[in-house]
């Protein structure tokens, strides 16, 4: 917030045109979703739901301040709804706030989802510029710039974090502009901002899809079955150095790039196709990265599936086979002769497991 703050100040500074009035309404605005997620930082005791009310509380400010209600999704009748004006306020709160939820939801590890916001406001940031709006161009700017202040005590050694606090502040930040430039510009399609968000979009649905349908548990309840946590199990699943703090920590920033990487392959068809002539286009290549995101989850399924349910399975028996070793070398010290002894674990699952333990003595 503070570096947010010190940059805006200084555009605000250098280009008179830009209305300071605005830019410190959206400050205000944006203070329930701030206060919500820096409470929750400090006592742990402010819960999911509580803090999306907050944050559905700061669009409602947007709304109140700025104007900021979604007018049109160019979705055939859904628009309709869209005219009602207290449908409109009551799903660009929630939008808002699932948007800002989703960002909390992807910051995981060091630089994920701040340089995930810096490339969304960058092209927000030119999409801007060449409709001529110096507010949002500069609001974009004001917040990669603290994002960049932020990202090099961040990444790649992790040595602060945004927190839910900044989390939420940032989401916040992302989803307002996006609906900002909608709302001013009617030439900009509303896809365009969708398609820069779909990787924290995606995220959060599926996310609530698997623990309410696949596990069967609270949508608010936390795991460790994200998209940003499976790479990371990835890319530890041969290494054997993970508990050295420096490995661990070149394992932790080599997960943003592929998020990044994410991003990019999205924002870059959006830039070519940002106005409403290119929102069909826009709306096809939206839900093909929806599809294809959906492959990505269901092809890694079954692995999250082998780590919940094998771990659990195999931690007995791995307990079994030090047994074993220590048995070994009470049979070295009374036998003192070659022994050699095999453990076989049961092969009931389709994926049997079969660990030997072998050791001669001379």
């Amino acid at each position: 917030m503070a570096g947010l703050f010190v940059s805006g100040a200084v555009l605000l500074a250098i280009e008179q045109s830009v209305s300071s009035e605005q830019f410190g309404y959206l400050l205000l605005a944006s203070l329930p979703a701030f206060a919500g997620g820096i409470t929750e930082d400090a006592t742990k005791n402010v819960g999911v739901l509580t803090r999306l009310l907050l944050t559905m509380l700061a669009a409602a400010f947007g709304v109140w301040l700025l104007g900021a209600v979604i007018p049109r999704l160019d979705i055939p009748g859904f628009d309709i709804l869209l005219k009602w004006a207290p449908f409109a306020i009551a799903f660009t709160m929630f939008a808002v706030g699932g948007v800002a939820n989703s960002i909390n939801i992807i910051d995981g590890y060091n630089g994920l989802a701040a340089g995930h916001a810096v490339i969304v406001l960058a092209a927000i940031a030119w999409v801007s510029a060449l409709v001529g709006d110096s507010f949002l161009f500069t609001s974009a700017l004001a917040m990669i710039g603290a994002l960049l202040g932020f990202l090099a005590w961040n990444y790649p050694k992790g040595k602060i974090f945004l927190g839910d606090g900044g989390a939420y502040l940032l989401g916040f930040w992302l989803a307002e502009l996006s609906v900002l430039l909608v709302v001013r510009h009617p030439e900009v399609s509303p896809w365009f901002p969708m398609l820069l968000l779909v990787y924290p979009i995606f995220e959060t649905l599926f996310s609530m899809y698997r623990r309410k349908v696949i596990q069967r548990q609270s949508p608010g309840q936390p795991d460790r079955m994200h998209l940003h946590q499976v790479i990371y199990m990835r890319l530890t699943q041969t290494r054997t150095d993970t508990s050295d703090p420096a490995s661990s920590i070149r394992l932790n920033s080599m997960v943003a790039p592929f998020g990044w990487l994410m991003t990019l392959s999205c924002a870059v068809p959006a830039l070519f196709f940002w106005g409403r002539r290119g929102g069909s286009s826009l709306r096809h290549f939206f839900l093909r990265r929806l599809r294809c995101a959906l492959s990505l989850a269901v092809f890694l399924k079954p692995w999250q599936g082998l780590t919940q349910q094998d771990s659990r399975r195999l931690r007995p028996r791995l307990g079994a086979i030090r047994r074993g070793h220590h048995f070994l070398e009470h049979v070295q010290h009374l036998q003192r002769k070659p022994a050699t002894i095999e453990f076989r674990l049961d092969k009931s699952s389709a994926r049997s497991a079969h660990v030997s333990a072998r050791a001669g003595y001379p």
